[in-house]
């Protein structure tokens, strides 16, 4: 095709052949390429420590978008929320033909591994793992481990008199 399709398509030169046949035996061709309107793919890898409304328009800066196509893809932190501003992130863009898309792509925090449990440990010993995986509950764990086998034990004896 002599023109674009999709952004497969983006860094490819586009044209035609111009074949000459003198006789069976010998032909001439020529690659003739036409004129494409720019496929642009900008890509942004956001950090934390700035706003990610101005990444982006700093990225797209280094771009000569006038006149192309032009398709914005950006990578949000894990676990942080897309505060992007979408109208002004257009108004950077208002030099290019059309936008096909602003898309945001989430990453995910990777999960730690699973604890090692067994089921012969008892709820002492099954809290005492827990809280040792989780940093907030560190300095916590020997008073909410007491609490929760108190009410453990609260639970039984409750049980116990509506037997």
């Amino acid at each position: 095709s002599i023109e674009r399709v999709d952004f497969g398509e983006r860094k490819e030169e586009k044209g035609f052949c111009y074949v000459t046949i003198e006789n069976k035996d010998k032909t001439h061709f020529q690659f003739i390429k036409t004129p494409t309107r720019p496929f642009i793919q900008i890509e942004v890898q956001l950090k934390d420590l700035e706003s990610q409304t101005d990444q982006m328009i700093k990225e797209i800066a280094k771009y000569n978008i006038s006149g192309a196509i032009l398709k914005i893809i950006y990578y949000l932190p894990p676990e942080k929320k897309d505060r992007i501003d979408i109208a002004a992130i257009q108004q950077a863009c208002s030099a290019a033909w059309y936008i096909v898309g602003i898309i945001p792509i989430r990453t995910h925090a990777t999960r730690e591994g699973r604890l090692s449990l067994k089921v012969d440990m008892d709820l002492e010993k099954l809290l005492d793992c827990y809280f040792t995986t989780k940093p907030e509950y560190r300095n916590d764990k020997t008073r909410l481990i007491k609490k929760a086998l108190m009410l453990e034990h609260d639970s039984q004896l409750f049980d116990n008199d509506n037997c």
